[in-house]
């Protein structure tokens, strides 16, 4: 495995994948959720709750320390820019690092891991990271990987990822968009897709109704999203079609 990408089958004519039925996955573990991390309770940080979803991740497999020998993670937490000022903790905690991210060498260090040969903390985001793992491990980079995606949000960064968001300034184009709101290349990707969909078959925006109140449905599930949080009301047909059209 030469990169982060290389591994990657995307093109045509690439054939059976070399390791098929050779990589498996075994033990599964999460952490306690909050809506965000309060920037105090140190257990209740990135690193924090990465350390006890790895052990209750390693529990299920019916591993132990030992057994790992591969350390696998992303850089891409969601704690968005730094660009909201704070101070740094006491030492050892004098970096971001346990605090909004949680690295692979981070992680050796906290648990005690003593047989790990291959570390990766720069891995794509969730999806793609989990097939560079499977790919390291069929690649003999190692036996058991340990693999985590941590995820964290702090007070007056959420959303913003998107350097463009953070912006004093709309120039060209984005004068229609930027200053309306949070913007992500996935939102106009659906959205073109949607409206070319309207074009073909005749249909109209009235047609996801069923999606939005599931949505709604299902975010009201979830004790620390928004909507259970602040809005803990079921959406209408009414409500959606009556409601202020954001494009």
């Amino acid at each position: 495995m030469v990169s982060n990408t290389s591994w990657m089958r995307n093109r045509e004519g690439m054939g059976v994948w070399e390791h098929r039925g050779k990589v498996a996955i075994v033990g599964w573990g999460q952490s306690h959720m909050d809506r965000r991390w309060d920037g105090v309770t140190m257990d209740r940080s990135c690193g924090g709750l990465t350390k006890e979803a790895c052990l209750k991740a390693i529990a299920d497999a019916g591993l132990s320390l030992g057994d790992i020998d591969g350390l696998i993670t992303s850089a891409e937490t969601r704690a968005e820019q730094t660009w909201a000022p704070r101070p740094y903790f006491a030492p050892p905690y004098d970096t971001e690092d346990g605090l909004i991210k949680a690295s692979a060498e981070w992680i050796q260090k906290e648990l005690g891991f003593k047989n790990v040969k291959y570390l990766e903390s720069d891995a794509p985001y969730i999806g793609p990271m989990m097939g560079q793992a499977a790919q390291a491990v069929g690649d003999g980079l190692c036996e058991t990987a340990l693999v985590w995606y941590p995820m964290v949000n702090l007070e007056g960064r959420y959303g913003h990822n998107n350097p463009q968001n953070t912006d004093q300034e709309a120039p060209g184009n984005s004068a229609f968009t930027l200053p309306w709101g949070y913007q992500a290349g996935a939102m106009f990707n659906n959205l073109v897709i949607f409206q070319q969909y309207c074009k073909k078959y005749g249909k109209s925006h009235d047609g996801l109704a069923p999606l939005c109140l599931n949505l709604r449905r299902n975010g009201l599930m979830t004790p620390w999203g928004y909507y259970a949080m602040h809005e803990p009301h079921q959406l209408t047909t009414e409500d959606y079609l009556n409601g202020r059209m954001i494009e």
